[in-house]
């Protein structure tokens, strides 16, 4: 494994990689300092990760493209550790993989929550409050998330992976990271007129039709998001397509 690993040395300023690019290693920071920006728009600042941390571990396990751009905002010393030397190192130490999944849950649920327009308008407090609603799901590929005809269970948001939505076997939409759904039939009490598979692994939250209908009482912000999002995918898919 040592063998495998590579030093990766940064001047203030350079960067590493850009959202969009596709992902092949994990990083460890040796020494300085490096910046993650979301791109946007507008770009902003999500973190930074100083000696002893690693990044990089959501693009190397789901197969995505960067999510954001880093930078170093110091001289800086990475050890890059490339997706086979990560599949050595579960092969050989398995309670290494739960603590990666443990770490790839979290960055993507913060991802989800520094860059969704859902949570823009709340405090941290706020945040953590909503988070902590929606449950955790690692989706088979094949699997039926909402059936046609159907009620959605909540409310659901794509952290990692792809869906298709259809209509009497018709692909209408695809759903990818950062997508919600459900939101329409959770509004209007209505089933489903569309399905929506997995097309590969996914990793998602929902949030359960009771805890939805609580927190928009208390929240009307999230009504107000969502009522939106669902009043423009009627204009954007018209009447073949309510969605979900």
């Amino acid at each position: 494994l040592i063998e495998r690993l590579g030093l990766v040395e940064l001047t203030a300023g350079q960067v590493l990689f850009r959202q969009g690019d596709a992902g092949d290693a994990l990083y460890v920071v040796a020494e300085g300092t490096v910046v993650v920006h979301s791109e946007g728009p507008p770009r902003h600042e999500l973190t930074r990760f100083g000696p002893g941390s690693f990044f990089g571990e959501v693009a190397l396990v789901t197969e995505e493209p960067r999510s954001a751009t880093v930078t170093a905002q110091v001289d800086t010393q990475l050890l890059a550790v490339d997706r086979e030397a990560v599949r050595m190192l579960v092969a050989d130490f398995p309670d290494v993989l739960p603590v990666i999944l443990r770490f790839l849950r979290e960055r993507l649920v913060d991802r989800l929550v520094q860059t969704h327009p859902l949570f823009a308008s709340f405090g941290a407090g706020d945040r953590e409050y909503l988070v902590a609603q929606f449950k955790f799901l690692e989706i088979d590929p094949g699997s039926v998330i909402v059936r046609e005809g159907g009620r959605p269970a909540g409310l659901y948001a794509i952290l990692s992976g792809r869906a298709d939505v259809t209509t009497a076997g018709a692909t209408v939409a695809t759903f990818g990271p950062g997508d919600l759904f459900g939101e329409v039939s959770l509004l209007t009490g209505e089933t489903s007129p569309v399905a929506v598979t997995a097309i590969g692994r996914c990793l998602a939250l929902c949030m359960p039709s009771a805890a939805f209908r609580e927190i928009i009482m208390t929240h009307p912000q999230v009504l107000s998001y969502v009522g939106d999002l669902a009043d423009e995918r009627k204009r954007t898919h018209g009447g073949s397509a309510r969605l979900v």
